[in-house]
């Protein structure tokens, strides 16, 4: 069975191949000519062709997602945000893991280039000049997610890194913990990494906690390292009442070691993670953590990669919002029960 053509649409249609063109195409037409256009290339299982339209619009109406090894939650909630607005925006999405080297980014930015898509989306990366400038020579447009870049012209979504665990330190602080330890991601790391600890020394320096009473450990962001971590938090202070970590599942992996040890949570400890993926809420009792809108981030990100691919001026971006969750991991260091409202600002950061 053959495939119908746009001229058996027309037919059907009782138009011109003009005017189906104009419709499917979202270009025009009256509002009772379109319906019977699309009632007809639905009817027939018309099927545009993406060649021929690229060759029209000089547009793939296709998107490249460049994401390096992240948690799959994580990235999942990203990815599904960037789906959703291009569904709606009526793109496709090509999905490329770039790990943590930068050969393979370059290596995939190319690849994109070659396959003609019209931007680039680019998650939890901190770009190099050099790969700045390689989008750009590719001529290439892009917008960062959780990321970073060096030129302040391309547009940026994400929250304030260092003031969200500032937060999530003072709300460990306020609820009256003085020997507070860190499980941090990568030390080298631009984007989660540095800013997270700056964050926490910050806030610690402010409730005048001295160096001793807050070690801070690396991690790689899973599960594995933040075992490693907390065990060796503790055995540079066993007399911690508090983990602050650089992200969820580095926090119930602290968890977890407080339990092989005997100690209760949020009884004698308490802990706070940082992204609020679906996993934080499986714990028991439930973990309190920096949220960010992973979903919402996503779909920003994709709705300001088509306004680029139209040309369209873009608004310098304000950091997205955070908030901390509500959660039963953080209490006194004497015991007593956890709080059962958001700790911190009294409003998420924008």
């Amino acid at each position: 069975m053959s495939r119908a053509t746009i001229k058996d649409v027309a037919e059907a249609a009782g138009v011109s191949i003009a005017t189906v063109s104009r419709v499917l195409n979202d270009r025009g037409g009256a509002s009772a000519t379109a319906r019977t256009v699309r009632e007809a290339a639905e009817r027939l299982g018309y099927a545009p062709n993406a060649l021929a339209r690229m060759l029209i619009t000089q547009r793939s109406m296709t998107v490249g997602l460049l994401q390096p090894m992240v948690s799959d939650s994580f990235a999942g909630q990203v990815l599904d945000g960037v789906e959703d607005a291009a569904y709606e925006l009526g793109y496709s999405v090509i999905v490329c893991s770039t790990g943590a080297g930068s050969s393979r980014l370059e290596h995939y930015a190319r690849l994109l280039a070659s396959r003609q898509v019209d931007a680039a989306v680019v998650m939890s990366t901190a770009l190099t000049q050099t790969q700045h400038e390689l989008l750009r020579a590719l001529a290439l447009p892009y917008v960062v997610v959780a990321g970073s870049t060096p030129d302040p012209g391309v547009p940026v979504v994400a929250i304030d890194g260092q003031q969200a665990a500032a937060d999530a330190t003072t709300a460990l602080v306020t609820a009256g913990h003085r020997r507070i330890g860190m499980i941090a991601g990568g030390a080298d790391d631009p984007v989660a990494g540095i800013p997270r600890v700056r964050g926490f020394v910050a806030a610690c320096d402010t409730a005048g906690i001295a160096p001793d009473d807050r070690p801070v450990e690396h991690g790689d962001f899973g599960y594995d390292s933040g075992l490693v971590a907390m065990r060796r938090l503790l055995e540079r202070r066993p007399d911690l009442t508090a983990v602050f970590a650089a992200s969820d599942e580095m926090a119930v992996a602290a968890m977890t070691v407080a339990d092989e040890q005997g100690r209760r949570v949020p009884e004698d400890l308490s802990v706070i993670g940082f992204d609020a993926i679906p996993l934080a809420r499986m714990t028991r009792p439930p973990l309190v953590s920096v949220a960010q809108p992973l979903r919402a981030m996503g779909y920003r990100a994709m709705q300001a990669a088509e306004q680029l691919v139209r040309g369209e001026p873009l608004p310098a971006a304000a950091p997205v919002a955070h908030a901390l969750t509500v959660g039963g991991t953080v209490g006194p260091p004497s015991g007593g029960p956890p709080f059962g409202d958001p700790v911190g600002p009294p409003s998420p950061r924008s």
